[in-house]
């Protein structure tokens, strides 16, 4: 069988009609629309709202409530930072205390330092309570609740910070409110 060369094709291109476009071309898309020029957006105004702006867009309405009311939503974290270390603290002094069970595998330095802060207290106040073997062991229990709520801190400050916005509508603003109207009344 003879070889092919590409001879015989191109001799065989060159005698075919070229074909050009006439008209519009069927099942073909529109054009682009040529890209809207953005819009320049304003610098922020503060340097919370530079870092506001920063965040993902998801964050963006808490973080422009806070911007708005500082003041009630700093006031509503603290509170509730503390509220959910001090509930915790109490329940569980109360749960080792009753069940005569503390959780193995806390850190030592911790419960260490627990006892030792509790205890310079104890002594401070002169409360009788802690003194021998069950006071040992109360204190024992109060220094291990304050190390298990020293380890949910992680859990602690996320909750807080979720809580802020409810928690500043529903308690700091109308405390706030009850205090500017006690202001305004003249006596």
């Amino acid at each position: 069988m003879p070889a092919l060369g590409l001879r015989p094709l191109r001799q065989a291109r060159a005698h075919l009609p070229t074909l050009k476009p006439r008209g519009p071309r069927f099942f073909s898309s529109a054009p682009p629309p040529s890209a809207p020029t953005p819009t320049p957006t304003p610098p922020p105004t503060s340097s919370a709202e530079a870092i506001a702006s920063k965040l993902p867009k998801r964050l963006r309405p808490y973080a422009s409530r806070f911007i708005n009311r500082p003041i009630s939503h700093i006031t509503s974290f603290l509170v509730l930072h503390e509220l959910t270390a001090i509930v915790p603290l109490g329940g569980l002094v109360w749960l080792f205390h009753a069940t005569k069970w503390t959780p193995p595998g806390m850190p030592g330095e911790w419960v260490a330092a627990g006892t030792e802060k509790f205890g310079n207290y104890v002594r401070k106040k002169g409360w009788k309570s802690f003194k021998g073997d069950k006071g040992g062991r109360l204190l024992f229990e109060v220094a291990t609740a304050w190390a298990v709520v020293k380890a949910l801190l992680p859990l602690r400050i996320g909750l807080s910070l979720w809580a802020t916005p409810w928690f500043a509508r529903v308690a700091v603003v109308p405390v706030l409110g009850l205090f500017r109207r006690a202001k305004k009344v003249p006596s």
